[in-house]
């Protein structure tokens, strides 16, 4: 029995999260059930509860989706995804200017000790992991924006990732 041409069919990475996040969603209820205290027990349905939420979502895009994939070229131009580029710039940029100004308070707070107004969550010790880390997120999520760019653009194809983004 053959495929008709039009008809749809889940990619692999669609089919794939779905079945990791039904597998999830099931040990997540076996761990909630057994569980020998209330903590862990919540934690382990809450996790169930976003697996099996996951799983809604991907079944739904799928759903919606249409069979035929975008035309590769308009007008002679590739036909790019732009929103994970667009998406990881304005994330860059956030974590950049958080990290930023955070490292300029705790840099301030260093030259004039007089602007730690004695409040223990803003000495340099509370506040230089939080630079560290927003630093971090910019230089990742630049770098993330750039190998997506680059690898489109050097493919010449549009970004597909399990029909999440594009």
């Amino acid at each position: 029995m053959s495929q008709a041409p039009n008809s749809k069919t889940m990619t692999i990475g669609e089919s794939g999260l779905s079945l990791v996040f039904a597998v999830t969603a099931f040990l997540c209820t076996i761990g909630a059930a057994k569980a020998l205290d209330a903590p862990f027990a919540f934690h382990a349905s809450l996790f169930a509860a976003a697996s099996l939420a996951s799983v809604f979502v991907i079944l739904n895009r799928y759903y919606d989706r249409p069979a035929e994939l975008p035309p590769q070229e308009i007008n002679g131009r590739p036909n790019y995804n732009m929103g994970p580029v667009k998406f990881s710039s304005v994330m860059a940029m956030f974590w950049g200017i958080a990290g930023f100004t955070v490292g300029l308070i705790i840099a301030s707070q260093l030259a004039w000790p007089a602007l730690n107004f004695d409040l223990p969550w803003t000495t340099f010790g509370r506040l230089r992991p939080l630079h560290t880390s927003a630093v971090i997120f910019a230089f990742g999520g630049n770098l993330k924006r750039n190998s997506a760019r680059v690898n489109r653009h050097i493919a010449k194809n549009r970004i597909r990732v399990s029909g999440f983004i594009g």
